[in-house]
């Protein structure tokens, strides 16, 4: 099976409404880990993710996956890529993936200089997001997040 047809399974199943479902998304993680990822692969897999569901905690197995299977440069160079499009899709786990990266001393440091950097349309996305996150969440999240918006 193509690296294609295993991202293709995982979007037809993402519904997650039965069991079935549940299992052939889960396979074709297993035999996604086997592969190679772009950060266009990986944009369009974030693209799976869906706020409404039923079955978040299969979800989260995408999420793991992706922060297991890719360095923390390209995971957040396909965030940053992605966000524009993530945040109308999925604004809940949009937010989780910031969340999860300004909890890490090496991502939030990846991240911090990468946005110095960032060029791009969803610059001020994402530092709306960040700052979202530094004025809503306690400490020491609070404080990773102005951390990373404070050039």
């Amino acid at each position: 099976m193509s690296k294609k047809d295993i991202i293709n399974r995982l979007k037809n199943t993402a519904k997650l409404e039965t069991r079935e479902d549940v299992l052939h998304f889960d396979e074709a993680l297993e035999r996604l880990a086997e592969i190679e990822l772009s950060n266009l692969d990986i944009v369009e897999l974030m693209m799976i993710l869906d706020d409404d569901s039923p079955q978040e905690e299969v979800l989260f197995g995408l999420v793991h996956f992706l922060e297991g299977s890719v360095d923390f440069k390209t995971l957040i160079q396909a965030l940053m890529k992605g966000t524009q499009k993530l945040v109308k899709k999925a604004p809940d786990w949009t937010q989780l993936f910031y969340i999860r990266l300004l909890k890490n001393q090496e991502s939030r440091s990846i991240l911090k200089a990468m946005l110095v950097n960032e060029e791009s349309q969803n610059y001020n996305l994402i530092l709306e997001l960040i700052r979202d996150i530094s004025l809503n969440e306690l400490p020491p999240l609070s404080d990773y997040g102005n951390f990373v918006i404070r050039y």
